[in-house]
This record gives structure tokens, C-alpha cells and sequence, in this order.
């Protein structure tokens, strides 16, 4: 399969055409800050539609020497005019398969972009839309999302920001002192900064919609779990990932004290020194650790981050499924007065084959192109996820298999798997989050979409063995056009643009001009099927959620153990043991 194919393209040819053929100029306006210099970028050739674009704009100050592995600090007002017309650097981190022209990793990364469509106004207060990036917690960047035609098409103001990744943005030793979760502070820093600045730019700082996809979609939702966001913003989209998804929250401890020992940090030092040791290591060095260690076992693959948000007892207090369904919670109060919207693409779980790497298909005898067999499913892949997720239950591993397997069917197979790795990893997830959002909600709105259009593919486009829809992140093009649209994808882009805007102006998607997208209810559970012609359609894979929200939990309640008492040279040891 050609990786990211049409990601190359796209930095490669699509976006220096656009560059070279949209006609712009400069625009300088005053803020609480001081002043600043934007771009005007007109979208089309006469001159009539421009949007005004600011980059780089510092919310924190560098996070570098003490600030490494700490809570932001504002950045403040700057002196002389901010130059706003150029794109910076992106956060630290090591993908050459997507490297932006022009944009280096550093830790000083702490900017946020603006893009305002026509004219800032001191009278006229646009809704605010504020995109929070994914890439797995650990790569990507706020100007891979242009969002010009976001902003101009839907009259909003858009924000993109960045935080800190991987070991930079999640370091955590459990501990006072590095609790982590540094990358979560850098969001709501930025939100933080939204409301103080954004009427400046002619945003209403009261109106605020984050949205996100993937582990950007897992950020937001994870925010709208912290009563301290409560007025930063108001509407949340979680688009291919929720604060349920299991990847959403990681066992960060143990990898922060693995890359330390790598980076000659001794996990016998005290909290206080193994932070100074780190926080005194070179940063590509600690960088390129932290790949080393993520790649220590090429014949596993990394179903859950290894490094990302964790339960650090001050932002998240609990498990977030725990919060989200505890009612009487803080959490829970909090989440539930926001307007919600969330959805899946129809083969999200396509993002697995990317990180089946060629080590790794050699080790197992296995063939991404030519696709798997049913025992390669159960025993490569169902396994080692059911010893994670469901405490190695073999009744409950059993119980996958036999409801994804496709005997003597290589192709319906892997084609099995992908819809697996979709459901246990973003649609049950979604299931979940939504579930507990409409739960006697009558303050606020719940809606709930999945994506079936058969468009250009994100990410990477699946062998036809694994093929069933759209992949991950393959609506992204829609919403951020990345290349050229025609046809269906134009119109469904347009829709889908004016249903994303229409929610962030006041929580309710639908305008007469659109097909009308039903709110979600725990009993009708409608949501809108966003294909060539969008329509409302009720309960998503039905009997694939009762699955996981029945069928494994009931497993896992009746499953017998007991417990067996075994000799060691230091005494005798009782463990738990499954029967």
C-alpha cells in the first residue's frame, strides 16, 4: 500500500498551487495584547470572498528548561507589532511521512492560528470555533487544518492550537510534582487565552465550540470532564474518538521511568531529581528515547498510546467512563449542561493496519496486502486486546472471536477485523459517551453522526481486502478541503460544513436548507448517516453495541474465580485465578 499517499500529494502539489494562486495582503489590528499583523487571503479571483489569517500567535511562553514538564505559563503582551503572516514550528515530535514544508519541531510550539472571515467588527460577535488537532497524542500540528473556507462558509471565527506531545506534553510520575497531563494544561491555556482575546478578532468569547478528531476528539471530550473549563466553552464535537475510547487515557507512569532510564535518569532517584534529570536532557535526545522505547518490540503493536493523558487526580479525578456516568459527579454536571455532538467514520478502525509494520508481519507470518485468516485473527490480534482491555478472559476473547471470525473467508475475514477494530475502539465508545450525555438531559442537546461517503482517502487508502468505507480521519477532507472538491464530495463538504457551524452558533445542526438530523435519545438513539444524500436513521449497529455494553460486561460479571495459594522462596503468595 502506498502510506499517506495523498498526504504527500497534498504538501507536495495541492497546497503550493493554492499558495501560489490565491492573491493576499496584510492587515494590522490592535488587541488587548498589542498590535498585530495578519494575511488577507482571498478565496476566489474577483476579490469578493477573503478571510483574515493570523499564525503564531504565542498563548505560553516557551516550555523549555524549568516550564519542561510543567503547567504553562501565559505569554502576555509582546512588544512592537506581532508579525501574524507566517506559519512556525510544530510541537516536538518525529514523522517524516507528514513533515510540513517549512515547519521544524521545538519545544517552543505554544502558538494558536485565527482565521476570520471578511472583516473584524467591534459590533458584530461571530461564534468561536476552536480545533483541537489529533495524531495519536504524540504527532501533528494546528497549520496542517487550513481553515479558511471553515470560517468564510459558516461566518465563524476559527482557532487551531497546539499542544505539547508525547513525552514533552504527558510526562508523569504519578506524583506531586509530575502529575502530567502537561498537554491538556497547554489546551485549556489556549482556551484560556480564546476568551480574554478573541473579541479582538471579532469572536464571541461566549459562544465556543472545541472540536477535535481522534486523540483531538478524546481532548475535547476529555475537557468537557473538567469542571475548572466550565465558560471557556460551551459546545463540544468529538469527532472519531471520546473520553471512552480505551486509548484515551494511558499508562504514561511506566513509560516516563522507561525513557528516563534510557536517558540515563535513575528511577531510584527522588521524584524532584528524576524530573531534573529530564527536564537537563537534550531534547532531540530525549525525542529520539522515546521512539526507541515506543519501538523496543516491533512484533507488538501499540493498540493504546503508551504515553498520553492519565488519571492524575487533579484534572481527571477518576476513570472518565467512572465520571461520565456517575450523575451526581461534578464531571458529570458539567458535561451534561454542554451541547454535544460526536460520530465515527464507517471503517475507523483502518488505522490499525498502519502500525502493522513489516517486522511485525514477518514475525507472524502475515500478509496487510493479502489480508488474514480466522485463526490470525484470534490469536495475533483478539488475544493480547482482551488481556488488556478485559483482564486476559478467556471467555470473553472466546466470545470476540466467534462474533468477528469469517471461517474459509480470507477477505470478509479482514474486512471482519477492520469492523472490530472500529467498534471496540471509536463506535461502542461513542455508544458510550452519547448514552451518557442524553441521559435526562433536558439542558442540553446530543447528536450523533457516522460518516459513509466514499471519498479521497486521509490517511492512507486500505487494500482492497480490508476495504468497507471511508477510513480514519477521512472526513477531514471535507471539513478542512485540503485538495480540490467536486461532485458529491463538494456538496456532502458544504453540508457537512454548514451542519459543523450551524451546531457551533447554537447547538442544533439543522437549518432548512439541510436534510434534517434527528437529536439523539437513548430510546430512538437517531443519528445522521452522512453519505451522498444524508438522512436521519436510528440505532447505529444495534446489535453490535449490545454486544459490548451487555454481552462482555455479563462475561465479565459471571466468569468463576477463586483463589490458589502458591509457594515462594520468600513465603507463600495468594493470587486470584480464573476457573
Amino acid at each position: 500500500m502506498k502510506y499517506k499517499e495523498h498526504r504527500m500529494q497534498l504538501w507536495d502539489q495541492d497546497i503550493p498551487q493554492l499558495m501560489e494562486s490565491a492573491p493576499t495582503g496584510t492587515v494590522t489590528i490592535q488587541t488587548k495584547l498589542g498590535p498585530m499583523t495578519g494575511k488577507i487571503n482571498y478565496l476566489d479571483e474577483d476579490y469578493r470572498k477573503k478571510v483574515l489569517t493570523f499564525y503564531n500567535i504565542p498563548f505560553a511562553k516557551p516550555p523549555v528548561g524549568e516550564l519542561r514538564f510543567a503547567k504553562p505559563v501565559p505569554y502576555g503582551s509582546w512588544t512592537g507589532t506581532l508579525n501574524a503572516t507566517e506559519i512556525g514550528n510544530q510541537c516536538m515530535q518525529y514523522d517524516p511521512m507528514s513533515q510540513i514544508p517549512g515547519v521544524e519541531s521545538t519545544e517552543d510550539c505554544l502558538y494558536l492560528n485565527i482565521y476570520a472571515p471578511n472583516n473584524v467588527s467591534g459590533s458584530v460577535k461571530k461564534p468561536v470555533m476552536v480545533w483541537i488537532h489529533g495524531g495519536g497524542f504524540v504527532i501533528g500540528s494546528a497549520y496542517a487544518y487550513d481553515s479558511s473556507t471553515l470560517a468564510l462558509q459558516g461566518d465563524v471565527i476559527v482557532v487551531t492550537i497546539q499542544y505539547r506531545l508525547g513525552i514533552f506534553g504527558f510526562f508523569s510520575l504519578g506524583k506531586n510534582g509530575a502529575l502530567g497531563n502537561y498537554g491538556l494544561w497547554d489546551q485549556m491555556l489556549a482556551l484560556e487565552w480564546v476568551q480574554q482575546n478573541i473579541e479582538s478578532f471579532g469572536g464571541d468569547p461566549s459562544s465556543v465550540t472545541i472540536f477535535g478528531e481522534s486523540a483531538g476528539g478524546a481532548s475535547v471530550s476529555l475537557l468537557a470532564l473538567i469542571p475548572q473549563n466550565k465558560n471557556r466553552f460551551h459546545r463540544v464535537i468529538a469527532q472519531s474518538g471520546t473520553m471512552a475510547a480505551p486509548w484515551a487515557i494511558t499508562n504514561a507512569t511506566e513509560a516516563s521511568y522507561a525513557i528516563g532510564e534510557l536517558m540515563g535518569c535513575s528511577k531510584a532517584l527522588l521524584t524532584s531529581e528524576f524530573v531534573k534529570c529530564m527536564r537537563n536532557s537534550d531534547a532531540n535526545t530525549l525525542l529520539y528515547r522515546s521512539l526507541g522505547y515506543s519501538n523496543r518490540n516491533p512484533n507488538f503493536i501499540n493498540y493504546v498510546p503508551e504515553i498520553g493523558p492519565v488519571v492524575d487526580g487533579e484534572l481527571i479525578k477518576a476513570s472518565p467512563t467512572y465520571l461520565m456516568k456517575t450523575f451526581s459527579s461534578e464531571e458529570y454536571k458539567f458535561f451534561s449542561s454542554l451541547d454535544f455532538m460526536t460520530g465515527t467514520v464507517k471503517s475507523d478502525g483502518n488505522v490499525y493496519l498502519l502500525v502493522m509494520t513489516e517486522a511485525f508481519q514477518r514475525h507472524y507470518g502475515i500478509n496487510v496486502t493479502t489480508g488474514i485468516s480466522t485463526d490470525q485473527f484470534c490469536s495475533i490480534f483478539v488475544s493480547p486486546i482482551s488481556e488488556d482491555l478485559f483482564k486476559n478472559n478467556s471467555l470473553v476473547s472466546k466470545e470476540i472471536c466467534n462474533k468477528y471470525q469469517v471461517k474459509n473467508n480470507v477477505s470478509e475475514q479482514s474486512r471482519q477485523m477492520v469492523n472490530f477494530f472500529t467498534d471496540v475502539f471509536f463506535a461502542y465508545p461513542a455508544f458510550e459517551s452519547l448514552s451518557s450525555h442524553s441521559q435526562n438531559n433536558i439542558q442540553s442537546s446530543t447528536f450523533h453522526y457516522v460518516f459513509e461517503l466514499d471519498v479521497q482517502s486521509f490517511l492512507f487508502s486500505s487494500p482492497p481486502v480490508w476495504y468497507i468505507g471511508p477510513g480514519h480521519a477521512d472526513e477531514l477532507g471535507l471539513i478542512f478541503p485540503f485538495y480540490p472538491l467536486s461532485g458529491q464530495g463538494k456538496s456532502v463538504s458544504a453540508a457537512v460544513m454548514r451542519y459543523w457551524t450551524n451546531f457551533a452558533k447554537r447547538g442544533n445542526p439543522n437549518d432548512p436548507s439541510l436534510p434534517d438530523w434527528t437529536v439523539y435519545d437513548n430510546q430512538k438513539q437517531a443519528y445522521l448517516a452522512i453519505n451522498a444524500n444524508q438522512f436521519t436513521a436510528m440505532k447505529y449497529k444495534e446489535r453490535d453495541m449490545q454486544f459490548w455494553e451487555q454481552d462482555i460486561p455479563r462475561l465479565m460479571d459471571t466468569t468463576p474465580t477463586g483463589t490458589i495459594t502458591i509457594p515462594t522462596k520468600l513465603g507463600s503468595m495468594t493470587v486470584g485465578m480464573e476457573l
